[in-house]
């Protein structure tokens, strides 16, 4: 699940969040993998739900919606957290991550501090992205968090990420078994999702992911994916 703050400090990154995530959640797509998008402010909204398929007329209406919805009110960065993780908990998935993009402090009625943990005791592994004048408030919030001083710095920022990630989980098993479905659930609120991979390595998935949102970033990396 990708969970973009929509509050008033956000509007001078209007134009350059919509192009990062338009185009994340494109490159998703085509890799077959769900998302769902969260906006949040005084309230959180669902731009476009798990299941939802990406055409055409879609990514227009997302990014009408996203143009109208960020630059106004405040940062209810906590019940957003709260319900996207209700929400991808009811998705049929081995792994569930949430990327939770902000620009500044959480002031919402709820606190982090009492939705993270359910988060983590859930098996959904929740990433804060502080963006600019956000990143001090992040870095002490989310106990895994990236910090970037301009949102198109952003792809690099979650390859950097993912991989510290991927390597934590290699130090378990390193393999999925041949055969078996691996299930994806990216939960910006990225998104949920999941994807038939025969006898791949999850690091090599992740990989295929993370390049992919570089290119959606303007930035390419290589890296070989080993067979």
């Amino acid at each position: 699940t990708l969970l973009l703050d929509e509050s008033g400090s956000m509007e001078e990154f209007r134009q350059q969040a919509i192009r990062s995530f338009v185009g994340l959640l494109d490159s998703l797509t085509r890799l077959q993998i769900d998302v769902e998008v969260i906006g949040f402010s005084d309230s959180a909204i669902i731009h476009k739900e798990f299941a939802a398929p990406l055409t055409a007329a879609a990514k227009d209406k997302l990014i009408a919606a996203l143009q109208i919805a960020i630059g106004h009110g405040n940062t209810h960065d906590a019940n957003a957290v709260k319900r996207a993780l209700d929400r991808i908990l009811r998705e049929d998935a081995e792994k569930r991550f949430m990327f939770v993009v902000t620009d500044g402090q959480g002031n919402g009625p709820s606190k982090l501090a009492s939705v993270l943990p359910e988060a983590e005791k859930a098996g959904v592994y929740v990433m804060g992205v502080g963006i600019g004048a956000g990143m001090s408030y992040v870095k002490t919030a989310y106990r895994h968090h990236v910090l970037v001083d301009k949102i198109e710095d952003l792809p690099l920022a979650l390859k950097t990420k993912l991989q510290e990630y991927i390597a934590e989980q290699e130090r378990g098993a390193s393999l999925i078994p041949r055969g078996k479905a691996f299930h994806f659930s990216l939960g910006a609120t990225l998104a949920a999702g999941r994807r038939q991979i025969s006898g791949w390595p999850k690091r090599h998935l992740l990989e295929l992911i993370v390049y992919h949102a570089a290119l959606a970033g303007g930035l390419i990396f290589y890296w070989s994916l080993l067979s």
